[in-house]
């Protein structure tokens, strides 16, 4: 609850200082609070800014991520700076390090991405630390995707998309198809 780092999974891109000390006696100011980790916030930035290029459109981003191979770092590769920890909760795909369709979801609207730190789907400290993602890209990607705003009021720019097609033959159908 304090804004710092407990040792669970972190979000992707950042990176959390475990250096207690800076110098003999001299304790660090940012112990356990998150840094930017620049290899993977490149790419968080780069889904923001892909989702809101295809009008929010979440279906089109991922399918655009998986085409374009914008991918994660290796984490058994790419590590962090020494005193600093990095702990991603990525799975390995069939080509590469990238989130599920609901796991973009959930870093697009994640609060932590301009500085925020939650605890428990509220807000507990704000500008707790250094924001990835710009303030418009973030607000523009949340208010796509979340009814709700941070506060927990309904979002009164939440600007769902809306998938117009033609019910396919077999929604139609009033019959058990036959063999």
């Amino acid at each position: 609850r304090g804004g710092r780092w407990s040792g669970a999974p972190m979000p992707v891109g950042y990176m959390a200082d475990s250096r207690a000390e800076l110098r003999p006696r001299e304790k660090n100011p940012d112990h356990r609070r998150f840094l930017p980790f620049e290899p993977y916030a490149s790419v968080v930035r780069e889904y923001y800014r892909l989702f809101v290029a295809l009008g929010g459109d979440l279906g089109r981003t991922h399918h655009s991520i998986y085409e374009n191979r914008i991918f994660f770092p290796d984490p058994a590769t790419c590590l962090p700076p020494d005193g600093f920890v990095a702990r991603y909760n990525l799975k390995r795909r069939e080509a590469g390090y990238y989130p599920s369709r609901v796991g973009l979801k959930l870093l697009l609207t994640n609060p932590i991405y301009i500085g925020h730190w939650h605890f428990h789907n509220t807000i507990v400290q704000w500008n707790n630390h250094s924001p990835i993602v710009s303030e418009d890209h973030f607000w523009q990607a949340f208010n796509y995707l979340s009814p709700v705003s941070l506060d927990g009021s309904p979002n009164p720019n939440y600007r769902s998309i809306h998938h117009n097609s033609r019910p396919t033959v077999q929604a139609r159908r009033t019959v058990e198809r036959p063999l």
